[in-house]
């Protein structure tokens, strides 16, 4: 994976966040905040799901811990559920790059 790969999984994962999140959890997150523990999905879906079900495009996972600096060619796409070193692409982007999370938090917000 390089990342522009991971940036096109980023913004395809919060686009689908922006849609199916009540907006009132969007705008409450914070530096502190996990954002599938702290979204709250919209209620008026035909089928309800879990959002990390539903708007996460993909599984990121690598044969090393994802951490802070981690080289992105060491991720790998997998189709499998989440677990453990196993995250959606936005958890992965904020796991090595944690500087940025107010970033993607205030991109979810749309502010």
């Amino acid at each position: 994976m390089n990342i522009k790969e991971l940036n096109k999984l980023v913004d395809l994962e919060l686009q689908w966040l922006r849609y199916y999140a009540h907006v009132d959890s969007r705008n409450d997150l914070n530096e502190d905040s996990n954002i599938y523990e702290d979204l709250v999905p919209i209620g008026y879906t035909k089928r309800p799901m879990k959002l990390d079900l539903r708007c996460s495009p993909c599984i990121i996972t690598s044969d090393e811990t994802i951490v802070s600096g981690m080289d992105i060619s060491k991720l790998k796409k997998d189709s499998n559920l989440r677990g453990e070193n196993r995250f959606s692409p936005v958890e992965v982007f904020i796991k090595i790059f944690p500087s940025k999370k107010m970033e993607i938090l205030n991109r979810l917000k749309n502010v």
